[in-house]
């Protein structure tokens, strides 16, 4: 049974004025987080601020990419880019007009693009907008953004084609099953990365990093298993180099080391067991299981060493 309102609240030292509890420092950084935010730990799923607040990635969005239908036609609209007769007008929460022409029944769809044909590097500016699109299903082969569906990037993953991916702009919440917001390069723009979905490894995070050579590890090379959902599932990512209360973006941003995930609100925090085997939170500190973390699974909270790994 996971860590319940009432246990997590037994780590407060004091009670605040709107009765959510004390405050938790948590290491180096010398953040503080109400007991409220240890239980949200800051880790929101999707996007409900509107256009304005998908991911930076996505550049300045005219529509979202994770919406299907964003750039569908409007009832009754006629023309469009082209003039009139040109082809349909697209709408939705795109607001723009498109003529993909005879692409099927499924002829545009929100997609990110460099803002400038002459641009080039990561630096540069990115738009989400209606473009021509296909008919290709998720983890479907694609040669350009127009081969895949609504809602999909055509995005490099090392191979002589590339594969249509789930966009998650709007966050988490944007990708199904066993999946996890990761991010990609678009296909032939290798310097621009967009979000999208990609497969969960459900590694051990008991599992060494480095992998040893010669070792049975489900992460290998420059890759370890690390908290990539709220519920506390896994993958194989590239770490950064974050230890406790150090400033990150996102589960997924990559800015904390191995055996820590990364709380928004709080900066990087130490994974720990709730039970059984040797403490693996500093002295202070307690091991606490945010909702929806496994049931052996949990955060270091409370004044940390910052010289003690967890």
């Amino acid at each position: 049974m996971l860590v319940s309102f009432s246990l997590l609240r037994c780590a407060a030292q004091s009670t605040s004025p709107d009765g959510s509890g004390g405050t938790l420092g948590a290491g180096s950084g010398g953040r503080q987080g109400t007991i409220i935010d240890i239980i949200g730990i800051g880790w929101p799923g999707g996007n409900s601020g509107g256009l304005g607040e998908l991911d930076p990635r996505c550049g300045e969005a005219a529509c979202s990419p994770d919406d299907v239908s964003a750039c569908e036609p409007e009832p009754g609209a006629q023309g469009g880019a082209g003039g009139e007769g040109g082809g349909p007008a697209y709408g939705g929460s795109a607001g723009l007009s498109a003529n993909p022409g005879d692409l099927g029944k499924e002829e545009a769809s929100c997609q990110v693009s460099l803002a400038s044909a002459d641009c080039e590097g990561s630096d540069c500016d990115r738009v989400a907008t209606c473009m021509p699109t296909g008919t290709q299903p998720a983890d479907a082969s694609c040669l350009s953004p127009a081969d895949c569906g609504p809602g999909l990037a055509c995005v490099d993953v090392g191979a002589t084609v590339g594969v249509c991916k789930p966009y998650c702009c709007e966050g988490g919440d944007s990708c199904a099953g066993d999946t996890y917001c990761s991010a990609a390069p678009l296909l032939g723009q290798s310097e621009i990365e967009v979000p999208v979905c990609a497969p969960l490894d459900d590694c051990s995070l008991a599992d060494p990093y480095p992998c040893p050579e010669g070792g049975e590890c489900t992460c290998t090379g420059d890759l370890a298993c690390v908290v990539v959902r709220p519920d506390g599932r896994t993958a194989c990512v590239e770490p950064g180099r974050g230890t406790a209360g150090d400033d990150c973006d996102s589960l997924t941003s990559g800015d904390c080391a191995h055996g820590y995930v990364c709380s928004p609100n709080l900066g990087c925090l130490g994974v720990c067991r709730t039970a059984g085997g040797e403490p693996t939170c500093t002295e202070g500190q307690l091991c606490q299981s945010p909702s929806g973390f496994p049931i052996t699974l949990g955060v270091c909270v409370g004044p940390a060493d910052p010289t003690s790994e967890p």
